[in-house]
């Protein structure tokens, strides 16, 4: 979650605003907008609405830049204008970002500690967010009207209009998946669910629930009518103690397509 402020200051006595989306009903394509959040939602990193949470991923081979994926699954960009959108599935230059970790001035001590050698260090999670392809940055600024404008046309990160506070949930989902394995350990179930794309036959599951789980799933003809194989069911329980369930799955779906080689 990112939050924005039009003006600097305790966070505390300001109104916190997250860079989010505003989903539209008649396009795919949602408008970036500050959306507010509530003053919890800071304190507990638990925003509002999922359009307030964007996924952070490290580009490859690069110890900076990353990219910032939104609830609709479109990137976060900037182009050379300054205009700041999130309309493409694909990642390229123009959604790539850096986040520059900033101080806090001398005569502005609110949140901040002080180190041995006398400089003030910055609070927790305070930023400036920069467009790698225009070495521009992101601020959010308060027009006339009252309303904010999020836009990327800023040269320099000291400006209080585009210092940015960055709160992660890695460590909560890490909390989350913990309560969840004791949960299961409790019941006497394996603590650990199955992420590794393997194909199982789980407890109570018959081969026919199974097959027609998996066909279901990739099945996008027959309005709606589930088509399943006419094979006996002996193949799959032969595959299964051969270990290759999910290879005799894909034989038998390619089975019922006239393409054969569209799995």
């Amino acid at each position: 979650m990112i939050c924005v402020q039009p003006t600097y200051g305790n966070v505390l006595e300001t109104k916190p605003c997250a860079i989010g989306i505003q989903p539209s009903p008649v396009t795919p394509i949602a408008k970036v907008v500050p959306a507010p959040l509530s003053a919890s939602a800071l304190a507990s990193l638990e925003p509002d609405e999922v359009n307030h949470v964007m996924v952070c991923t490290r580009v490859i081979d690069s110890d900076d830049k990353v990219t910032l994926r939104t609830a609709t699954g479109r990137y976060l960009a900037a182009d050379q204008l300054g205009a700041v959108s999130a309309e493409q599935e694909a990642r390229g230059a123009q959604e790539e970002w850096a986040f520059e970790p900033l101080a806090l001035p001398e005569d502005q001590p609110s949140g901040s500690t002080t180190n041995p050698d006398g400089h003030q260090s910055p609070p927790d999670g305070l930023f400036a967010l920069k467009s790698c392809l225009y070495n521009k940055y992101l601020t959010v600024e308060e027009l006339a009207s009252g309303k904010l404008d999020i836009r990327c046309d800023s040269d320099s990160p000291t400006d209080d209009c585009s210092h940015i506070l960055v709160r992660m949930q890695a460590g909560e989902l890490v909390k989350a998946k913990k309560r969840l394995a004791d949960e299961r350990a409790k019941k006497g179930l394996s603590a650990k669910s199955n992420e590794s794309g393997l194909t199982i036959l789980k407890p109570g599951q018959t081969f026919h629930d199974l097959e027609a789980n998996n066909i279901r799933q990739y099945q996008a003809r027959g309005a709606g009518r589930l088509q399943l194989p006419s094979e006996s069911k002996s193949g799959l329980k032969k595959a299964r103690k051969e270990g290759r369930l999910a290879e005799e799955l894909l034989d038998r779906r390619s089975k019922l397509k006239s393409d054969r080689y569209a799995k």
